[in-house]
């Protein structure tokens, strides 16, 4: 029986701390293929534009080789600072996995500490102005806060969750050149699929017809 604490703790890390659900590929390639080329697709060159929609928006990827697989950040341009950079609000864990010939990669993503902690900044500036102040009803003054973080905690999620995603797809691309194909063979009675016997009928009846109507 799973310990209830355990489960706790991880249902509190899905909600908290892991911005995007776990992530697998597995690839025909060496952890040290990979990481080469994503090192090299990390950088923007006129020879790879066929990466160009992963920098849309002046996005960056910074990635930092570990023991076991690597880590990686990720920042965009601001637009209302010329030469500004988003902070990096995401990090992203790869583990490699030998499986045979291939490799399975895992991806995880977090939200970063110093993002977390800048949710409850606005809302306890606002907390601290409002609650010592007898302008309203204590119950109002709370929901105000609650209110405020909430909203704080909405956008700083989806800013995150959003930098995985923009992640985990540059890894994808970086990598669809090692990823093998697996295509799935379809039954006889899988709908809308024919079978030879089906082509036959039809192309005698087709037959038939034309026959029936070729002096018209």
């Amino acid at each position: 029986m799973r310990n209830p604490f355990s489960a706790l703790v991880e249902l509190v890390l899905q909600r908290v701390w892991y911005v995007h659900e776990i992530t697998l590929l597995t690839v025909e390639a060496t952890p040290a293929a990979c990481l080469q080329a994503m090192a090299i697709a990390a950088k923007p060159s006129v020879d790879r534009l066929q990466l160009r929609d992963v920098f849309s928006d002046g996005r960056r990827y910074y990635l930092e080789p570990r023991e076991d697989g690597f880590r990686m950040r990720c920042s965009s341009k601001l637009g209302w600072r010329s030469r500004g950079r988003s902070s990096n609000v995401t990090l992203l864990h790869g583990t490699f996995e030998r499986v045979g010939e291939a490799t399975r990669l895992k991806l995880r993503t977090r939200i970063a500490i110093p993002y977390l902690i800048d949710i409850f900044v606005l809302p306890l500036m606002i907390a601290l102005i409002i609650i010592p102040f007898d302008l309203w009803q204590m119950w109002f003054r709370v929901a105000v806060v609650a209110l405020l973080l909430g909203l704080s905690w909405g956008n700083h999620r989806a800013n995150a969750q959003l930098q995985a995603v923009d992640m985990i797809y540059f890894v994808g691309r970086a990598l669809e050149d090692f990823v093998p194909a697996t295509i799935h063979s379809l039954g006889a009675n899988t709908p809308h699929v024919a079978d030879d016997t089906m082509h036959r009928e039809f192309r005698q009846e087709w037959d038939k017809f034309y026959k029936e109507h070729e002096g018209d």
